[in-house]
């Protein structure tokens, strides 16, 4: 279970960090009245850290289990 608990709660880490990104850019957008501009860009950059977090979970896993791994 161990093994796995990252991966559980990995949809929950995508939905909190794209809210937050959308939900500033929409709220700069709206006070700056540059809509959509900012928020395609956090959007977007939201979307790289989702990314930079699946890649290094995956590494973190892979180098995990082929330490468990006999040679």
């Amino acid at each position: 279970m161990r093994e796995i608990a990252p991966l559980l709660s990995f949809g929950t880490q995508i939905a909190l960090t794209m809210g937050f990104f959308v939900g500033a850019g929409y709220m700069l957008d709206r006070r700056l009245g540059t809509e959509p501009w900012i928020l395609l860009v956090l959007a977007m950059l939201g979307i790289a850290s989702v990314f930079v977090r699946l890649y290094r979970m995956v590494s973190d896993l892979n180098s995990a289990s082929s330490r468990k791994r006999p040679s």
